[in-house]
């Protein structure tokens, strides 16, 4: 019998547009599995097909710009929470707890107080935590004051901020580059002197610190991580009215404004002067912990023998020290003090006194010199 091509060319179509029919049908299916089901004005692509975007999405970052997002690249996107709820709920809660007489009849509604203050402080600490981390300076204003946590419940304590002052080592190191962030940030760590380091979070005049041996800081720290005054002392007066400056760990009484004034004056000159110099900062030295008084007499000497002013230069010198140069107002007040409480001298005829030699004079062979904040520079002063 005798074969048709055409019928050939029929069955040949047919099996073609099967083969295609299958294929599209099981990439459809195998689509379906791996995606959601689309909506009826959805197109769906074949699932071994690849879409490529037009753009990147703002959110998201290319792979060579990815980096570890730690606690201190995390704070360039803080974001402010300091009126969190949390804080004025808590502060609530604290002025009920100490309305409550400790006595058998109150002891359930007790309970129940430390319960729900425990809650509160652990959500506090969550936040507070991260405050110190991109406002330290506004974790400082919402810290509570060591007074008041020393009288609350030992389980609300634990969650609380620690205030910390001391003498420490700081490290300091610029990094957390990317494209949104070009300038970086400075990550800084402090070391205790025994050996305990923690993240460093500064503000304000400690903005730019860098590394530093033997800086006095002081501030509150919750875990790992501690927000710094900016100052290296504290100044701070206690519910019994006892008025000190913090220095690292040493706490200074004082009675006097111009007292306090003068000792935070000598403390910044020192620091400055010392971190031109060396990494390693010297404050004023003072042997005990009787106060400021102390310190103004170790640095004053009032010799009382009757002297011409190159007597005494000399006798200055002697003992290691100079005639005094006054430089400020607290100074002079300290200074003027100390006269009026030596009384007068007696002069060669026995009349009495009531001058004293001070650094100035009129000497022709004796000149001086200024020293400029601005510009760090010195100048050659000509007395005469």
């Amino acid at each position: 019998m005798e074969r048709k091509p055409w019928f050939f060319s029929v069955l040949l179509t047919l099996l073609c547009c099967s083969v295609i029919f299958f294929q599209t049908t099981s990439r459809v299916v195998i689509s379906n599995k791996n995606t959601p089901q689309p909506s009826a004005n959805q197109v769906v692509l074949p699932s071994d097909e690849v879409s490529l975007p037009d753009r990147v999405d703002a959110g998201s970052q290319p792979s060579q710009d990815k980096e570890a997002y730690d606690e201190w690249c995390e704070v360039r996107d803080y974001e402010d929470l300091s009126g969190h709820p949390v804080f004025e709920r808590f502060h609530q809660w604290i002025e009920e707890f100490e309305s409550i007489a400790f006595d058998a009849e109150q002891a359930e509604y007790l309970r129940i107080a430390t319960v729900r203050g425990t809650e509160l402080s652990r959500t506090r600490a969550s936040v507070l935590t991260k405050i110190i981390r991109g406002d330290p300076q506004r974790a400082l204003s919402l810290a509570i004051d060591q007074s008041v946590i020393d009288v609350l419940p030992g389980s609300v304590r634990e969650n609380l901020e620690t205030w910390q002052a001391d003498f420490v080592n700081l490290d300091a190191v610029h990094v957390c580059f990317d494209s949104r962030h070009p300038t970086g940030l400075i990550k800084r760590w402090i070391t205790f002197p025994n050996g305990k380091r923690m993240r460093a979070w500064v503000f304000g005049q400690r903005k730019s610190l860098q590394t530093r041996k033997s800086l006095s800081v002081w501030g509150i720290s919750m875990g790992e991580d501690m927000a710094l005054g900016e100052t290296p002392y504290r100044v701070h007066e206690t519910p019994n009215g006892e008025k000190f400056v913090q220095l690292g760990h040493r706490r200074l009484s004082y009675e006097k404004e111009y007292e306090k004034n003068f000792f935070i004056g000598e403390i910044e000159k020192t620091e400055k002067e010392s971190s031109l110099k060396s990494i390693t900062i010297r404050y004023p030295m003072i042997a005990s912990s009787t106060g400021l008084s102390e310190y103004i007499e170790r640095k004053y000497d009032l010799n009382t023998t009757l002297a011409t002013w190159a007597e005494a230069v000399q006798s200055a010198n002697d003992r290691n020290g100079r005639l005094v140069s006054i430089g400020s107002s607290d100074e002079n007040r300290i200074v003027w003090n100390l006269l009026q409480s030596a009384g007068y001298g007696v002069g060669p005829t026995g009349q009495l006194l009531k001058y004293a030699w001070i650094g100035a004079t009129d000497n022709e062979d004796q000149n001086g010199s200024t020293w400029n904040n601005d510009t760090n520079t010195t100048s050659i002063l000509e007395i005469n």
